[in-house]
C-alpha cells in the first residue's frame, strides 16, 4: 500500500489539469512511479511524499493509469489506481455560414464562423494545422476557398484551444461565366479559300450545371459564342455558336488561388447566323481539354486553356486565354440544396 490520497484537478482553460498523489511507505527510499497514457508509459523516481504529476510530465486530458512500487528489490509489492482528465470546453467555435465555390476549379468559397464559448481576445486562426491569421472579434470569415474539406482551429491570448471544426465547401450546382479573350485556332483549307478568318477576339457567355460522379467532377455546359468572321469582298459575318457539352474531369491540382485540371468530353454545337440553316449545322464532337486558371481574391479568373476538338471527318487544336467573370446562382442552389 503505497497510495495514501490522490486529487484529480481537472483543466479549466487557460490552467492545465494536474493529479496528486500522497505516498506512504514503511521505508524511506525513494519509490517508482511509472504512468500509462495511451499507449506510452513514463517511469519516474519519486519521494515517500505529496508528488504532483505536473513536477515530471506535461499533464494532457486523458485517462492515466499510475503504478507505484519499490524503485529496487522486491516487485511484487505494486499498488495501483487510474485517473482520468477531461479536456476542457473554456473555448468553442462554430459554423454560421458556408457559401460554396462556383466551380471546381474555383476559389471563390468562404465560411463564416462564431465564437460561441468566448476566450481572451485576439484570437489566432488556424486552417488544417496551419497559422491563417489573427482577428480581435467574436464572429469571422474566411475567403478565397476552394471546394474541399477544411479543418479549423483558434487559440485565444491565454493560449487555450478551441475544439476542432471540420468544414466543408461544396460546388455551387449551378453558375454562370462571362467570358472575354483571345483565341487562336486552326483554320480549315475551305475557310482559307473563303477567307472566312475568325477573329481571335472572343465572348461568350455560359451555363454550368457542376456534377458529381462517384467522387469524379463533371460539368454539363450550355455555351453561346457570338463571332464575327471575314469574307471576301471585306463583308463580315455575325451571329453565334450555340453548343451543349457534357465534360468529365481526368486530373486536377489546386494551390490556393491557382488551379489545373485536364478533361474530356462530348458534345454538339449549332450555328446561328443569317445564312446557316441551324438544324442542317448540328454536329457532334468530342474535346480533349487541358486548362489553368488564376482567380483575383475570389473574383476575377485569368484562364488559359488549350483543346482539341474533333468534328466528324476532321480536328482542330484551340487555345484560348482570357478574363472569366463568375457568378454562382444561389436562388437555384438554395431551392435545390
Amino acid at each position: 500500500h503505497f497510495i495514501d490520497d490522490m486529487d484529480v484537478v481537472q483543466p479549466d482553460c487557460p490552467e492545465t489539469g494536474d493529479i496528486l498523489l500522497a505516498l506512504t511507505s514503511t521505508d524511506t527510499q525513494l519509490l517508482r512511479l511509472d504512468v500509462k497514457l495511451g499507449n506510452t508509459i513514463n517511469s519516474f523516481l519519486v519521494p515517500v511524499d505529496t508528488v504532483r504529476l505536473s513536477d515530471y510530465m506535461t499533464v494532457l486530458p486523458g485517462k492515466y493509469t499510475l503504478r507505484v512500487r519499490y524503485a529496487e528489490g522486491d516487485s511484487s509489492c505494486v499498488d495501483t489506481t487510474t485517473a482520468e482528465l477531461i479536456p476542457s470546453v473554456g473555448l468553442a467555435i462554430a459554423t454560421t455560414a458556408i457559401i460554396p465555390a462556383s466551380g471546381p476549379m474555383s476559389s471563390d468559397g468562404s465560411m463564416t464562423i462564431a465564437v460561441t464559448s468566448k476566450g481572451v481576445l485576439p484570437y489566432q486562426i488556424f486552417i488544417n494545422d496551419s497559422y491563417y491569421g489573427s482577428i480581435p472579434f467574436e464572429m469571422f470569415s474566411i475567403f478565397n476557398l476552394g471546394a474541399g474539406k477544411y479543418r479549423v482551429r483558434i487559440r485565444d491570448a491565454t493560449g487555450c484551444i478551441s475544439n476542432l471544426l471540420e468544414v466543408e465547401i461544396p460546388v455551387a450546382p449551378f453558375a454562370l461565366e462571362g467570358t472575354f479573350g483571345l483565341s487562336v485556332s486552326e483554320v480549315s483549307a475551305a475557310g482559307k479559300e473563303q477567307n472566312n478568318v475568325p477573329l481571335p477576339v472572343f465572348t461568350a457567355i455560359s451555363g454550368i450545371w457542376n456534377q458529381n460522379f462517384a467522387g469524379t467532377s463533371a460539368q454539363l455546359i450550355a455555351q453561346i459564342q457570338p463571332f464575327a468572321s471575314h469574307r471576301a469582298n471585306f463583308w463580315t459575318s455575325v451571329g453565334g455558336v450555340l453548343s451543349l457539352s457534357q465534360s468529365l474531369r481526368l486530373a486536377h491540382s489546386h494551390w490556393g488561388p491557382v488551379s489545373s485540371q485536364l478533361s474530356i468530353g462530348a458534345g454538339s454545337s449549332m450555328v446561328l447566323d443569317n445564312e446557316t440553316n441551324p438544324w442542317a449545322s448540328i454536329q457532334p464532337y468530342l474535346h480533349l481539354q487541358a486548362q489553368s486558371q488564376y482567380q483575383l481574391k475570389g473574383r476575377l479568373i485569368f484562364r488559359l486553356q488549350a483543346q482539341v476538338l474533333a468534328w466528324p471527318g476532321y480536328w482542330h487544336p484551340v487555345i484560348q486565354g482570357g478574363v472569366v467573370i463568375p457568378i454562382r446562382l444561389k436562388s437555384i442552389y438554395n431551392r435545390f440544396k
